[in-house]
């Protein structure tokens, strides 16, 4: 099985590969900029170098041109940036055949927002839960 592994430079990149590999997955790493002989692209089957998570709309692009071209049927990203962008086309990843492994658009908004996660969480455990206050231009808002 082929998977899409984003930001194999980043910190947690090189463990990911390594035990993506153990497994016995083919693993196609990608990164914005070229990574130095220490980086957990060696472990990588293919390497891609990638626009920046920065440049969004060249950054989606691209992945769906890789995901489109190799045929992956699963992809990990591994920087926030990224998450954020993956979530935001899952649906297009899904129709190419490949699966967005991060959590859903709704459940990042969900997590942000102190005031739903707490809602949220009342429903789950039929608990309270108290969030700090929140301040705006100066008042308090809870």
């Amino acid at each position: 099985m082929k998977v899409i592994v984003t930001s194999v430079g980043s910190l947690s990149g090189t463990f990911v590969v390594k035990r993506l590999k153990e497994l016995g997955y083919y693993v196609i790493g990608t990164n914005s900029e070229k990574l130095s002989s220490l980086d957990g692209h060696l472990e990588c089957d293919e390497f891609f170098i990638v626009p920046h998570s920065k440049s969004i709309l060249t950054y989606k692009n691209a992945i769906l041109n890789l995901v489109n071209v190799s045929k992956a049927s699963k992809i990990i990203p591994l920087t926030d940036p990224e998450v954020w962008i993956l979530s935001e086309i899952s649906s297009q990843l899904r129709i190419l055949g490949c699966q967005y492994t991060g959590p859903t658009r709704e459940a990042l908004c969900s997590v942000m927002d102190k005031q739903k996660l707490a809602e949220r969480a009342e429903l789950i455990t039929n608990k309270t839960f108290k969030t700090i206050p929140t301040y705006q231009i100066g008042r308090a808002h809870v």
